[in-house]
């Protein structure tokens, strides 16, 4: 099962931009944030069933990037079969690479395997 609860916390502890990366104890802190959501969410019926919270950390921009290339690289396949090629630029790659950033707390899923244009 996979969750996004307590994602949220994640924004609290965000550093700007090239200044320096989370802590051991700012990592433990979210670790405890996320618990909290959990037990304040499921009844102890169910929580007696979790053998483990697993915490993930958000994606970097390079790593949101990469996924975009390798969606890119699917798509561009898919239409390579049908006889037409598809070309994308770096700047478009950025651009659907920063869009994506944006945490999805609310749905639990990808904007970019929603973007259709």
């Amino acid at each position: 099962m996979t969750s996004n609860l307590g994602s949220d916390s994640f924004k609290k502890y965000m550093k700007p931009l090239g200044f320096g990366s989370k802590t051991l104890a700012d990592v433990k802190q979210i670790k405890r944030d996320v618990i909290k959501a959990a037990e304040d969410r499921f009844s102890p019926e169910f929580r007696n069933r979790i053998d483990e919270i697993v915490v993930f950390s958000p994606l970097t921009q390079d790593e949101v990037k990469l996924i975009a290339e390798l969606y890119i690289g699917i798509i561009k396949r898919q239409v390579k079969r049908q006889g037409k090629e598809l070309v994308v630029s770096e700047s478009a790659i950025v651009y659907l690479s920063r869009r994506d950033s944006v945490p999805h707390t609310v749905h639990g899923f990808s904007s970019a395997r929603l973007t259709r244009s």
